[in-house]
């Protein structure tokens, strides 16, 4: 089992296919939309995310915020 790091990448070290990946982002899409706030994640920003750090740098740089 992969321990989860800030730098496991999706593809290389969690094997995430195409579709699983693109799932992945519907799921961050869903989970932080809310109270007037929708997130939207452009196919040209989501071929930059990488790793999980990449995401976490992401969400932060468009206003969701660690609760």
């Amino acid at each position: 089992m992969t321990q989860l790091k800030p730098e496991t990448s999706f593809i290389d070290d969690l094997h995430v296919d195409s579709l699983g990946f693109v799932e992945l982002l519907m799921s961050l899409e869903e989970e932080f939309s809310g109270d007037g706030t929708t997130v939207d994640i452009p196919d040209e920003d989501a071929e930059r995310l990488v790793t999980i750090q990449d995401v976490v740098y992401y969400l932060k740089a468009h206003g969701i915020k660690d609760s």
